[in-house]
């Protein structure tokens, strides 16, 4: 299927088996909540089937996830609250791995862990590169609008500065090998 297909190119055959192995099946309804913004999350998800929104804001629809997408690898790398909630849009099925359950087997040696960790960060690139794609996109329409509107040039403004911080913290990463760590207290 589409998520065996996406994550076999970032991790390894038995790392993967071991992953759809070792997790539990779980159905949810139309409107059900898989993850709560704001709150810790304890599971990566695999959804298999049906389609979920990523609400930011209590509000604002950030995208959609489903099969072939991951859900959670953020909070296993960071360990931080979620970003967003994810509702299911459709009556769903994911695989749902408790992080312990994950961290165990790569503390006890029995999945490798740099190759985890390699397939999380090429999945989140991933994800940074099409958040990227969309503010450029959305830029691009507001410079577009009629400049009179002074809400379309305050937003358009802000927007241009983001995006020169994050290509910024971009180049700095690249240059200096990551991130400071006080972007990151």
């Amino acid at each position: 299927n589409d998520f065996m297909n996406s994550l076999y190119e970032h991790l390894a055959g038995s790392v993967l088996d071991w992953i759809v192995r070792s997790s539990d099946e779980r159905r949810l309804d139309k409107g059900e909540v898989l993850i709560v913004e704001g709150q810790r999350n304890d599971a990566l998800f695999v959804p298999l089937e049906g389609v979920f929104d990523l609400i930011m804001w209590g509000e604002r629809k950030l995208g959609v996830a489903g099969p072939g997408d991951l859900i959670g690898e953020s909070a296993f790398v960071d360990n931080e609250p979620s970003s967003v909630t994810v509702v299911a849009a459709e009556p769903s099925l994911v695989l749902e791995m408790p992080f312990q359950r994950l961290r165990v087997a790569m503390d006890a040696g029995s999945l490798v862990a740099a190759e985890v960790y390699r397939a999380f960060g090429a999945i989140l690139a991933e994800k940074l590169r099409m958040a990227q794609l969309r503010l450029y996109a959305t830029e691009t329409a507001l410079e577009a609008a009629p400049p009179s509107h002074p809400e379309a040039q305050h937003l358009g403004e802000a927007m241009g500065r983001f995006r020169r911080t994050i290509l910024d913290l971009d180049k700095e990463s690249l240059k200096n090998g990551g991130l400071p760590e006080e972007l990151f207290r």
